[in-house]
């Protein structure tokens, strides 16, 4: 029988040690925090509830989602309207990003950044099949720049600040 060490108890961690033992390994999970996860955790505190760190799942995701019921996880998952409130200029703005309309209402951007930002919305529906996670191949043919280089050349530093990097630190927690 074939021992494997998978370091780390986050979602990856897991999802290999998982498919080692489906294999028929023996497979040992080494944790150096003190609870497993990774990067996903929710907090209770006082009654209210705060998602903290990657706590989104898009519905490409199908494989972890399947992979989530399978281990009997249905109770803990929810599908929540995806609102926010994003700051600027000394005030919040609220979005309900299911609804289009209230981003082009809202005086979060202004009418140049909307404008700018219909250019990545037409970029993206043009190379919507290659952005799935079933496979990276496609992804990767497209993925040759960061977030930040890419929104300077295509955009500018404002939709960078106030559009790429927000997306991408809520659910990837990193840098654009």
């Amino acid at each position: 029988m074939t021992r494997t060490a998978v370091v780390g108890a986050g979602i990856a961690g897991l999802a290999a040690a998982r498919e080692v033992a489906r294999a028929g390994g023996e497979v040992v999970v080494f944790e150096a925090g003190d609870r497993v996860g990774g990067r996903i955790r929710t907090i209770r505190r006082d009654g209210f509830t705060f998602d903290v760190g990657a706590f989104i799942y898009l519905g490409s995701y199908r494989e972890s989602v399947a992979m989530m019921r399978e281990l009997g996880l249905d109770e803990q998952m929810a599908k929540v309207p995806a609102y926010g409130a994003m700051p600027r200029h000394g005030q919040l703005h609220y979005l309900d990003f299911a609804k289009p309309r209230t981003i082009l209402a809202t005086r979060y951007l202004s009418t140049r950044e909307k404008v700018r930002l219909g250019r990545l919305m037409v970029d993206l529906a043009r190379r919507w099949r290659h952005l799935n996670y079933d496979t990276a191949a496609g992804v990767a043919a497209i993925d040759t720049d960061t977030v930040q280089s890419w929104f300077l050349r295509n955009m500018d530093r404002e939709l960078l600040d106030y559009v790429g990097s927000v997306v991408v630190r809520g659910p990837w927690l990193s840098d654009a």
